[in-house]
């Protein structure tokens, strides 16, 4: 049932869905089983992975693609030291950029490759199982 409306929902609703839920697997969810246990470990590293390799990849793109603008303008002898700050802002501004895109990237993995954790969430709530801690 929750699978189903996330399918039918917009862009923006599997995103919200697959946000809230990433947070909660990550942040709160308390495996039951080794197997369980390692599917979380990988699920963090994951997440981890993809916001850092976003990070790196949209700065890196940003630094290259100034370096090769200003290589090509022939400016060989000219100081490009004037705009360093703004060059330094924009670069990092990538990276917050790659950033936001790696954890929605590994977000909407998280949902949709982890139902099986929302099936049991929903039989202990219907069998009327608390907290197990």
């Amino acid at each position: 049932e929750e699978f189903i409306r996330y399918r039918q929902a917009s862009y923006k609703g599997k995103l919200v869905m697959a946000k809230r839920f990433s947070k909660f697997y990550i942040n709160e969810f308390q495996p039951v089983t080794k197997i369980e246990k390692q599917d979380l470990d990988k699920s963090k590293f994951h997440h981890r992975a993809l916001c850092l390799a976003g990070t790196l990849l949209f700065g890196s793109v940003s630094f290259r693609f100034r370096k090769a603008k200003t290589g090509a303008a022939g400016t060989g002898g000219v100081s490009r030291e004037n705009n360093l700050p703004m060059h330094i802002l924009n670069d990092l501004g990538m990276g917050f950029l790659g950033y936001v895109f790696g954890q929605l990237v590994s977000a909407d993995y998280i949902y949709k490759n982890r139902q099986y954790v929302l099936e049991r969430i929903y039989l202990e709530k219907s069998q009327g199982v608390k907290d197990r801690q």
